[in-house]
């Protein structure tokens, strides 16, 4: 990669309520990266035909597809050297996406997302957008937007077969980089929108219900695969858009502490207060044990 552009394949696994189309085909992006549309179900809406856009189609979860595609079309792993997995709901525009790429490769990220936005909806508090921050290097990186090496993609591949939701794979891959202290970031100066309600958060359908045990399932094997408790999210230190780094320690937990209280309150399980702001801050900076949201 080095004096040249890195190359970046992006895999959409696509239905029809997608929300990423404007900034997917958009023709500067298409300019820069190579685009595998891998649809679910049926679309309503024409593919552009362009040479950047490869089209797939598998039925199942993300993870399942991912697998099926390059199971199909393994020299994909020795062309690109980086994959983004995007969720099909992700809004940004294709601006910003080019610039969380460019963050990456100048900063030899190996596994990466970039922030959601204060109001998106969201499954861990460290993925929401700090509003001080260029990036945070964390020991975690969502299933809903990660963007990684061809390495990490290797170690990672075989255990997307037959993986629905992935649940648990998030707190793993990271141990794949090479150098998991400061090769695995959330990319905040560029955060995107996350705005279609959680997958399961309505429990009181059936299917709600069946993706829900689907979900532990998955979880619960993976631990029994690794034979230990998954580490729950945490960062190791914040870049600063001043320049400054903050590593861990008090001043890092303040700093996280007050970010997290100015964030808005509209999807937090619970009541906002200083307090709660504070215990979660230092939890993200000491990541002992697994604590669920909904104990704060």
């Amino acid at each position: 990669m080095s004096g040249t552009k890195a190359k970046i394949l992006c895999l959409v696994r696509m239905g029809r309520k997608q929300k990423c189309a404007d900034w997917l085909f958009d023709k500067q992006f298409l300019s820069r990266v190579t685009c595998v549309v891998s649809s679910y179900q049926p679309l309503d809406f024409a593919v552009p035909q362009d040479e950047a856009v490869i089209r797939h189609d598998c039925a199942g979860g993300k993870w399942q597809g991912i697998f099926d595609f390059f199971a199909k079309n393994p020299d994909c792993l020795e062309e690109y050297d980086y994959f983004f997995f995007p969720d099909d709901d992700i809004e940004t525009t294709a601006q910003a996406v080019l610039e969380f790429f460019c963050i990456v490769t100048e900063n030899k990220l190996e596994l990466a997302q970039p922030a959601l936005k204060a109001d998106s909806y969201f499954s861990h508090i460290i993925t929401l957008a700090r509003s001080d921050s260029v990036l945070r290097s964390t020991n975690f990186v969502e299933l809903m937007i990660p963007l990684m090496t061809c390495s990490v993609l290797r170690q990672a591949l075989p255990l997307f077969e037959n993986t629905v939701y992935g649940w648990g794979l998030d707190r793993l891959w990271s141990s794949f980089a090479k150098n998991s202290q400061t090769g695995v970031a959330i990319v905040d100066a560029v955060p995107v929108g996350h705005y279609r309600p959680l997958a399961g958060k309505n429990e009181a359908t059936e299917a709600a219900q069946h993706a829900r045990s689907i979900m532990y399932a998955e979880l619960n094997g993976f631990k029994a695969k690794f034979g230990r408790d998954l580490p729950r999210p945490a960062m190791f230190s914040v870049r600063l858009k001043s320049g400054k780094i903050l590593r861990a320690g008090v001043f890092l937990v303040l700093w996280n502490c007050m970010e997290i209280f100015r964030l808005p309150s509209d999807h937090f399980p619970k009541k906002k207060t200083l307090y709660r702001s504070l215990r979660w801050a230092w939890r993200e900076v000491s990541p002992r044990r697994a604590i669920p949201l909904k104990d704060i």
